[in-house]
C-alpha cells in the first residue's frame, strides 16, 4: 500500500512539471515580440547617448622610448654698426733710433809655418840679380817695394830672363809670418835683419819660391829718371790706349793728365816712370808687363 501511494505521488509530480513546462513555453512566446521591441529601443538610445569624456582604459602594451629629434639652434645674425669715420691727426714724429753697429772681432786663427821650397835647378853659371824699385827712402828703409822683378842672365847661351812679382803676393816672411811681399824690405831695415831690407827679401824669395839671388838693385823714383835720360830715353811700343793723371812738379797746377795712343813712343826719363807706375785705367797685371817693356827697351839701347 506504501508502495503504491509513493508511484501516485511521483506520478502526480511529472504532471505538474509538464503543465508548468506549457504554459511557461506559451507566455515566453507570448512575450517576445515586445521585447524584442524593448530591446531595440533600449539600443538605439544607447548610440544616441553622448559617449563619456573618459575612454576606457587601453590594454598596455610594450613601452616605446621616444626618439629625440634635434632642432636646429637658431643663430642670430648680429647687428651692422657702422664704422665711424676717423678724425685724421697729424702724424706723430718719432726720433731716429740711434745706430749701433757692431764690429765682429773673430778670433785669428794664425797659419802655420809652410816648409821652405826646394832651390830651383838652374845650369852652372846663371846669375840672378833682384831689381827693386819703391817711393823709399833708401836710407831709412822706410815704403814698400812695389817693384820687384828677378832678372836670370845665362852668360853661356847668352840669355836673359825677367819675372815679375806681383807686389800683394802672400808669401811666409822669415821671422815675421804670412804678409804681402813688398813689405819684408821695410821690415828688414826697420828690425835689424842681417843684410837689412835686401837681406830679408832675398830670404823671402828663396823660402816661397826657391830661388836663390847672387845681388840685388834698388832704385827710387829719381834713380830711374837718372837712368832713362842717362841712357837717351827709351822706345815702347804702346799696345793699347793709356790715360792716367800724374803729380807734376812742373806743371802749374801740380799735376799732368797723359793720353797715350797705340804706336811707337819715345819717353823721356820722366814720362817714362809714369808709363811704368800707371794703373788706373788697367791693373797691377799690365803694369808689370810695362815694366819688364821698359827694361827691354833700355837693353836695346
Amino acid at each position: 500500500m506504501h508502495r503504491f501511494l509513493n508511484h501516485l505521488f511521483e506520478g502526480l509530480t511529472l504532471v505538474v512539471i509538464l503543465a508548468l513546462s506549457v504554459v511557461i513555453s506559451r507566455w515566453v512566446i507570448s512575450a517576445a515580440p515586445e521585447a524584442s521591441r524593448t530591446l531595440t529601443s533600449a539600443t538605439l538610445a544607447a548610440q544616441s547617448t553622448v559617449l563619456p569624456a573618459t575612454l576606457p582604459a587601453e590594454t598596455p602594451g610594450p613601452t616605446v622610448a621616444p626618439t629625440h629629434t634635434p632642432m636646429p639652434t637658431a643663430t642670430s645674425t648680429p647687428t651692422r654698426i657702422p664704422t665711424p669715420t676717423p678724425t685724421p691727426h697729424p702724424p706723430t714724429v718719432l726720433p731716429d733710433p740711434p745706430l749701433i753697429l757692431t764690429v765682429a772681432n773673430p778670433t785669428p786663427h794664425p797659419l802655420s809655418m809652410p816648409a821652405p821650397m826646394p832651390l830651383v835647378e838652374q845650369p852652372s853659371g846663371v846669375i840672378n840679380i833682384l831689381l827693386l824699385g819703391s817711393d823709399m827712402n833708401a836710407v831709412e828703409g822706410t815704403g814698400r817695394t812695389d817693384v820687384i822683378v828677378v832678372v836670370s842672365v845665362d852668360p853661356d847661351l847668352p840669355s836673359i830672363a825677367l819675372i815679375s812679382i806681383p807686389r800683394d803676393f802672400y808669401a811666409w816672411i822669415p821671422g815675421h809670418g804670412f804678409d804681402r811681399i813688398n813689405t819684408a824690405y821695410s821690415r828688414g831695415a826697420r828690425n835689424g835683419y842681417p843684410g837689412g831690407g835686401p837681406g830679408l827679401i832675398k830670404a823671402t824669395l828663396e823660402y816661397n819660391l826657391g830661388v836663390r839671388i847672387h845681388y840685388y838693385v834698388q832704385a827710387g823714383f829719381d834713380d830711374f829718371i837718372r837712368i832713362v835720360d842717362t841712357l837717351g830715353g827709351v822706345d815702347v811700343a804702346v799696345e793699347c790706349p793709356l790715360s792716367d793723371t800724374f803729380p807734376d812738379p812742373d806743371s802749374p797746377n801740380g799735376q799732368t793728365d797723359v793720353d797715350w795712343l797705340p804706336g811707337i813712343h819715345h819717353l823721356d826719363g820722366k814720362h817714362a816712370l809714369w808709363y811704368v807706375r800707371s794703373r788706373w785705367s788697367t791693373n797691377d797685371f799690365d803694369r808689370n808687363r810695362r815694366q819688364q817693356q821698359v827694361l827691354r827697351g833700355l837693353y836695346r839701347q
